[in-house]
């Protein structure tokens, strides 16, 4: 538990009713006087002791909303997988796919089979009333999301996962949380990038942040079925094209810097500082990419022997990761 802070001036124990001075430490929302009262009221607490309620939006199903106001670099969910499919979904292992997703979902309770059954699906018209193979993989398509295992200083795809509740927020190209991989834990952890009010909803980025508008939209209406109308697709106007440059200027800028990184470090290293240098413009936008930014200005700055401007950029990077993954993130495995 925590104190209560001083813009309540009286909180009242949710145990034995008396005035108290400690707050849960995790959710903030009830307090207690003792650690006792905590203990004895945690049977009844543990079930509302979240960051969040699910709710019904009006157009995307389901959705989460914040309980009370939130803080870049807090984790406002962790949550265990009900069902993790290590095989691809590739036109050369769709059938591995769906044999281990079938035995996944045999294998779940009989509780997790009603949360997997009650998720979405993007494309129901193509599911119709089968109740098999084809429903579960329409239910895990639209709902999966791709986990990454940290090794060194790379990460690999491990696989995709369902969660109960992190499946269920919903997509903006300006997220206010990004999602990672806790794999020591098995659990995904949803970390808030960005100041997020008490019942505003919680958004990710479920697309790669860096395409035009067109791009976004036309990947997001082929796998989940719906046109993006968040604040950046709605641009329009002279603030549509400043935004839409900005991106094509990072594409090239990542894209040359690839090319030549191997044969002209220094010259690498240039693209790479004008990159992360625009991207800092849509920080809100591309929260997500930057420590992954930040780090190939780090490591190409130690190719040319620049020490000084490596440390500003391990400085920069391990900030921006700690908000965005925390310890489920490259930069943890840099000294």
């Amino acid at each position: 538990m925590e104190k209560a802070g001083t813009e309540n001036l009286k909180t009242f124990c949710s145990s034995c009713g008396k005035e108290s001075q400690l707050k849960c430490s995790k959710c903030k929302l009830v307090s207690y006087c003792e650690v006792s009262c905590q203990k004895k009221d945690w049977g009844s607490h543990k079930g509302e002791c979240r960051l969040y309620d699910v709710i019904t939006t009006k157009d995307m199903g389901k959705g989460l909303v914040a309980r009370r106001d939130l803080i870049p670099g807090e984790i406002a969910i962790r949550e265990k997988p009900i069902i993790l499919v290590k095989t691809p979904n590739h036109p050369k292992t769709i059938i591995n796919h769906v044999a281990e997703l079938r035995t996944a979902v045999r294998m779940l309770s009989e509780e997790d089979t009603k949360v997997f059954c009650a998720l979405d699906v993007s494309r129901p018209e193509l599911i119709g009333k089968d109740q098999g193979d084809i429903r579960n993989l329409g239910i895990f398509n639209t709902n999966a999301i791709a986990l990454k295992q940290m090794d060194k200083m790379q990460a690999r795809d491990i696989g995709a996962a369902v969660f109960p509740n992190i499946s269920r927020i919903n997509h903006a190209c300006s997220p206010n949380v990004v999602w990672s991989y806790n794999q020591v834990n098995n659990m995904e952890e949803v970390r808030v990038v960005r100041n997020i009010k008490a019942g505003e909803e919680l958004l990710a980025c479920y697309t790669d942040p860096l395409p035009q508008r067109e791009e976004r939209r036309q990947f997001l209406k082929a796998k989940f079925n719906f046109c993006c109308y968040c604040e950046v697709c709605s641009l329009s106007g002279e603030s549509l094209k400043e935004n839409e440059k900005i991106r094509k200027e990072i594409l090239g800028l990542k894209n040359n810097m690839r090319d030549i990184y191997r044969e002209n470090s220094g010259k690498a290293l240039r693209f790479a500082k004008m990159r992360v240098e625009r991207m800092e413009k849509q920080r809100g936008e591309l929260i997500g990419a930057l420590p992954q930014a930040y780090m190939d200005c780090y490591e190409l700055a130690l190719a040319e022997k620049e020490e000084e401007i490596a440390n500003i950029y391990k400085k920069r990077g391990k900030d921006v990761a700690k908000i965005v993954r925390g310890e489920n993130s490259l930069w943890s495995h840099v000294k």
